[in-house]
């Protein structure tokens, strides 16, 4: 069973009612193809911003928990991007919210939610949303490109390769190994990189943080999308100044959601959500 803070639960429906059609939900139909698995996801949503408290009770696993942080205030959600694990029954998606900061501004930033469910129920979510551009008041946020948005299937092992790129990082051979992961050109949250300044960005988080270390504590493989999204845990000692804080001399704990997109089996598209908050909080305390 997952371990789930949920974010804001009612505030999703707008979200997902935008990633599939209608669909009646009969928690019977095991187990739920594409389609069925957002849909579900909606009907959940809609039933708890309605108020039907009831139904959503039938609908709901008993465990989930509701995020202790206050949610900022959002006046629309744009369905970005998804990430479909029939097997595993788990959608990741991504989100554009918009934000009135005053009558006549707003801003944008993004949210990274992962979904399961368990024996027709919805079990759990976990959310990672980009506070820092929404304390920035960026106005816009990047969207993903229309021609990514069409599925790629692949009969490629993703999860294979996506552990063996991650062991790549925790044994610090990128230079050696990155261009059988990588395509010669990725795009981090839109900003596209070579190959070794994309290996630059995650040795910079290496050389500030000792030990740092990338567990995969949750992963979404989406064969038919050719797509792989992460929950990803780090461990580590701050010894240099990193996102804005210094180190203290105890260790951290936080977490990145991460999508990527593959083309003939090696990454060339990213988006990522550090829980930098959590990093900050951390080195404080």
């Amino acid at each position: 069973m997952h371990d789930c803070r949920v974010a804001g639960l009612g505030n999703l429906t707008q979200a997902f009612n935008k990633l599939a059609p209608q669909y009646s939900l009969n928690v019977m139909d095991l187990p739920w193809s594409r389609a069925d698995l957002v849909a579900a996801v909606e009907k959940i949503l809609d039933k708890q911003n309605e108020g039907h408290q009831t139904d959503a009770e039938s609908l709901v696993q008993p465990n989930i928990t509701v995020d202790g942080r206050v949610a900022p205030s959002v006046e629309t959600w744009a369905l970005d991007s998804c990430v479909i694990d029939v097997n595993a029954q788990a959608v990741a998606v991504r989100v554009i919210k918009t934000q009135a900061i005053s009558l006549t501004r707003t801003c944008q930033y993004q949210e990274i939610i992962f979904a399961w469910f368990a024996h027709g129920q919805l079990s759990c979510l976990k959310t990672l949303r980009d506070n820092d551009a929404r304390r920035a008041e960026q106005e816009l946020e990047k969207a993903t490109p229309q021609n990514l948005q069409a599925p790629c299937h692949t009969s490629l092992d993703l999860e294979a390769k996506y552990r063996a790129y991650i062991k790549s990082i925790n044994d610090q051979t990128m230079e050696a190994t990155f261009d059988g992961f990588c395509k010669a050109w990725v795009s981090h949250n839109a900003a596209k990189k070579t190959i070794a300044e994309y290996i630059s960005l995650i040795q910079e988080s290496q050389s500030a943080i000792q030990g740092l270390n990338f567990e995969i504590q949750d992963l979404i493989i989406d064969k038919d999308a050719g797509r792989v999204a992460a929950r990803l845990e780090f461990t580590g000692t701050p010894v240099k100044r990193w996102a804005d804080a210094m180190p203290t001399g105890g260790s951290v704990k936080f977490h990145e959601h991460v999508m990527y997109w593959f083309d003939e089996g090696k990454i060339h598209w990213v988006w990522s959500i550090v829980d930098l908050d959590t990093y900050r909080e951390q080195l404080q305390s």
